[in-house]
């Protein structure tokens, strides 16, 4: 009878430790699942890369700045010397009243007797040859001097305005022609033989000799050979 129930006890406690040992084989079967999910899921929470979506932009940015600087118009050419400079204007203490004075004065040591006309709108209002300073009413005038037309020269009460000339000295022989132009290569000024001196305003000339011209410039002041 012992021996039955020792037996029966034997079975019971094999029993027992098989089941255990299946209880300890099944664990890694659940856990498995959850591990490979979680592997699984681990790349798609990482954060993507930007680094590729960005050097592309930075790469484009020197092209689109080099295509900005060949839009741009080019730049505006240079103006015409001495613009809206072509008088100065001083006062004058020995000059009371109304009146001011236009001056015109050439370089010490030149010879040039060009001829002054001075006109107010469409009316003449007077003229010279040579160093000039004509007593004016304040107003707007327009003066030519060796044919070179000068505009908006204002005359003020008690100051004198000096017109900015300069000397065109020619030096050739005696029997050949010179014809000076406006900067417009078309509209004549005056014409001389063989050495001559020319008083003009400031700006730009064409001195044609024998059909060839070429331009000059004329400074205030000073005496330009040719």
């Amino acid at each position: 009878m012992f021996a039955i129930r020792l037996a029966t006890t034997n079975i019971v406690v094999f029993a027992v430790a098989i089941l255990a040992s299946c209880g300890k084989k099944e664990e890694p079967k659940t856990a498995a699942p959850t591990t490979a999910a979680a592997a699984q899921s681990a790349p798609a929470a990482s954060p993507p890369a930007t680094t590729s979506h960005t050097s592309p932009a930075n790469a484009q940015a020197p092209t689109q700045t080099a295509a900005a600087a060949q839009a741009q118009p080019p730049a505006a050419p240079a103006p015409e010397v001495f613009p809206g400079q072509c008088c100065s204007v001083v006062p004058n203490p020995t000059m009371k009243g109304r009146l001011g004075r236009l001056v015109v004065t050439y370089p010490e040591g030149t010879d040039a007797g060009a001829r002054i006309d001075v006109s107010k709108g469409e009316k003449p209002a007077t003229s010279g040859y040579g160093n000039q300073a004509f007593e004016l009413l304040p107003g707007s005038y327009t003066v030519v001097i060796s044919g070179k037309r000068v505009d908006n020269v204002t005359v003020q009460s008690g100051n004198d305005t000096k017109v900015k000339v300069g000397v065109l000295r020619v030096t050739a022989p005696g029997g050949t022609r010179m014809d000076l132009l406006d900067k417009d290569t078309k509209t004549p000024l005056t014409s001389a033989y063989g050495n001559k001196q020319f008083g003009l305003p400031i700006g730009t000339v064409l001195v044609q000799i024998a059909g060839q011209s070429e331009a000059v410039t004329i400074q205030d002041g000073k005496i330009t050979d040719f």
